[in-house]
Order: structure tokens, then sequence, then C-alpha cells
């Protein structure tokens, strides 16, 4: 991971999910990349501070019917969910929303379960102010 972060992977990525809007698997694999990147809290701060928050939500909202979208969009998340200031900004932006409709949208995928409740366990302050 830290060789695709100093080769500028994080704006490729980024990049890429906000030109193809409307492709389900670049925003799937795209979200999936920020997840995995997210591991490492540096890189964390970093995606945050770059807009990787809003292109996570932007895939979740755009392909909310598309369980691998919203699977890998509440993994990437939880993952980015790391500090205060990530937690604040992921709630503040309709994260928790975003996490609580995939679960509805997808009642039955247990990997959106999982992974949703894995977010909104990691979120956890900011989603006892939203109830």
């Amino acid at each position: 991971a830290l060789e695709i972060t100093t080769a500028g992977g994080i704006s490729v990525v980024l990049e890429t999910m906000r030109q193809h809007p409307q492709d389900i698997n670049v925003q799937h694999y795209g979200c999936q990349a920020l997840a995995t990147l997210a591991f490492n809290n540096d890189n964390s701060v970093s995606i945050a501070t770059t807009g990787g928050i809003s292109a996570v939500l932007g895939a979740m909202r755009q392909h909310p019917q598309d369980s691998k979208v919203q699977r890998s969009g509440c993994s990437a998340l939880a993952n980015l969910a790391c500090t205060n200031n990530n937690n604040s900004l992921i709630a503040t932006t309709g994260g928790i929303s975003a996490v609580r409709e995939a679960m509805r949208q997808h009642p039955h995928d247990c990997n959106v379960q999982e992974m949703g409740r894995f977010a909104l366990q990691k979120l956890g302050r900011f989603v006892q102010l939203t109830l």
C-alpha cells in the first residue's frame, strides 16, 4: 500500500471514480481500493482530505441497488473512520444515513449487513447523535 500511496495512487483512484460515476465496476473497485488503502491511518487522513469520503458516498448514492458497491462503500467508510475528524466528516456528509440505506436496500446480503454494522460500530458516538 505504501508504494501505491507514494506513487499517487489515491489521487488516481479518486479521479477515476469522478470521471466514471456511472460505471458500477469502477465505483465498486474504487471503493474497494480506498477501503484497503485506508487500513493505514495516514492514508485514511489523506483519502478524507482529498475528497475520498464524498467519492465513496457518491458511489453509494449513484448505485443503491448494487450490493457490491454498497458493500465496498460501507467497508471504505468503516476503514476511514479511524480519527475523530474523519468520523465527523463522514457523519456530517450523510455517511451514517448512506450506510443505513445500504443495509435497508440489501437486507439479505450478509456482506452488506456485516460491513454496514462494522461502519456503524466505528462511527459509534455519531450514530447515537443521529437517532
